[in-house]
């Protein structure tokens, strides 16, 4: 599944979360109130982290 970082940072403004976590090998994490927790989306893979991370950035990923 593709993940757009429009929808997880909209899942952290309706949690309520003020950080979104993203790790290779395991789901999205948000901040709840001082507490990590995990949404139930499926673990993201280092290519989709790599993805999430870059149209933050807007580096077109094959230039780093």
């Amino acid at each position: 599944m593709d993940y757009m970082i429009e929808d997880l940072m909209e899942e952290v403004v309706e949690r309520g979360g003020s950080d979104l976590h993203v790790s290779a090998g395991l789901p999205p994490y948000i901040r709840i109130n001082g507490k990590l927790t995990p949404t139930d989306r499926d673990p993201l893979t280092p290519e989709q982290c790599q993805r999430l991370i870059f149209t933050m950035l807007n580096i077109p990923s094959g230039k780093i």
